[in-house]
């Protein structure tokens, strides 16, 4: 079934809320929801993906004619194709950095929430960023996280603390329980390598002058370069000052795989701490995406980080659930510095033996100029938080009657409870 189809099947998905999968997508392979007494406990970790990834190169919906006149440079072929996406079906396809991941699809241990969001509109981070570690998109002087709240409402005085690892305790740990945050080195921050400036400079270099040339003519172009140039310089430096800050001083992702022990390494510490938190910088891609140190490099560094991460914890995913994801999407159409701007609807990475995967939840909003958000980005169809409450209810055990402590204020649809065993 295509995704024109699929989207005149809304009624049908509507229906099928109660497993949360998207029509024409077969049973998986089924984990372990829970520990048995004396066991190791369920565990959340929540890796935060900070500056936007592009769910669009994340899950590429490879045949879809509107993504390919938005992306002459960056869309991804299809399966098959000399750097062809790993193919999830359904005319969608995982970047192929993400080998791992694409193991994990095949194996039933990862689910996929395309279009997946904050419910109200924030295209800059720290905003977006707020939203997400607060759970509280309505509130933007919320003090408290949602990892905080949800140690809390599942009384956690009986397990460890929660555990995260960043510059300064980040607002997600923050709150009446007690947390345990390792302190982390703020990256040196490199700008990505562009050479639109270079561009500019050897083109207002052939009208200095020279035989035969018309004067006049060439201190009018030149000008005009030199005007050029300076406007393209201040932009690419006022976007150079928004990806350092996108990154909020975490470490960047190519430090993933080496974190990943570590964090390991403390959780074994606090054997019964249940939750845990890691953020990670470089996914605010304005500039080129496609570069050889851009998008796919950083992808290849999550792809390993998530390998190591297995390795490294006591049991692997048996009884641990990561959700990966960054504060919202990024614009459909690349922009004229090989990159994209900040959007809307993102990608939402589930993965562990407790995770029913290799489907696709949710609800695809399409790319339709009529569907997208303002006219340029892709929708939000899903609110994050029925991500969040999903894992902390049928995952970790949390009564439903406790998510408003959690997430206050919000009513859960149990829209993606079939996405847990």
């Amino acid at each position: 079934m295509n995704r024109r189809q699929f989207i005149k099947n809304a009624a049908v998905a509507g229906l099928l809320g109660a497993v949360g999968v998207w029509p024409g997508q077969g049973a998986a392979k089924t984990g372990i929801s829970g520990a048995k007494k004396g066991s190791a406990p369920t565990r959340l970790l929540a890796v935060m993906l900070r500056g936007g990834p592009d769910g669009l190169s994340l899950v590429a919906p490879y045949d879809d004619p509107a993504y390919l006149r938005a992306r002459p440079t960056l869309a991804l072929p299809g399966p098959g194709a000399a750097g062809g996406v790993i193919d999830l079906g359904e005319g969608f396809g995982l970047h192929p950095a993400l080998s791992a991941l694409g193991e994990y699809w095949k194996q039933g241990r990862l689910a996929v929430v395309h279009a997946c969001g904050a419910p109200i509109p924030a295209r800059d981070h720290e905003t977006a960023q707020k939203m997400f570690e607060s759970g509280r998109p309505d509130d933007l002087r919320a003090t408290r996280g949602w990892i905080n709240n949800l140690e809390a409402a599942l009384r956690g005085s009986k397990y460890g603390p929660p555990v995260s690892f960043a510059p300064k305790r980040p607002l997600i740990m923050r709150g009446l329980r007690w947390t345990r945050n390792i302190k982390t080195k703020r990256p040196v921050w490199t700008p990505p390598t562009e050479n639109g400036i270079a561009l500019y400079r050897a083109l207002s270099g052939l009208y200095a002058g020279g035989a035969g040339a018309d004067p006049a003519l060439n201190e009018d172009l030149s000008k005009a370069f030199a005007k050029a140039e300076a406007a393209h310089a201040k932009r690419v430096a006022a976007l150079d000052a928004e990806m350092k800050g996108a990154g909020a001083g975490a470490p960047p992702i190519s430090k993933f795989p080496e974190y990943a022990a570590r964090f390991a390494g403390q959780w074994k510490r606090y054997k019964k701490s249940r939750l845990g938190f890691l953020g990670f910088s470089g996914f605010d891609t304005h500039i080129a995406q496609g570069g050889a140190d851009g998008l796919a490099e950083r992808l290849r560094a999550l792809d390993k980080g998530f390998a190591a991460l297995e390795k490294a914890l006591p049991g692997g995913f048996k009884n641990t659930v990561v959700v990966a994801a960054g504060e919202f999407g990024r614009s459909l159409a690349e922009n004229a510095l090989g990159g994209t701007e900040n959007g809307r609807g993102g990608v939402y990475f589930v993965l562990g033996d407790a995770v029913r995967g290799g489907r696709m939840y949710g609800e695809w909003p399409g790319l339709a100029q009529r569907d997208l958000d303002r006219g340029r980005d892709l929708a939000v169809a899903v609110d994050y938080r029925e991500v969040l409450c999903a894992a902390a209810t049928r995952h970790l055990g949390l009564p439903e009657k406790r998510i408003g402590r959690v997430f206050k204020g919000y009513a859960y649809k149990e829209s993606l409870s079939g996405m847990f065993a």
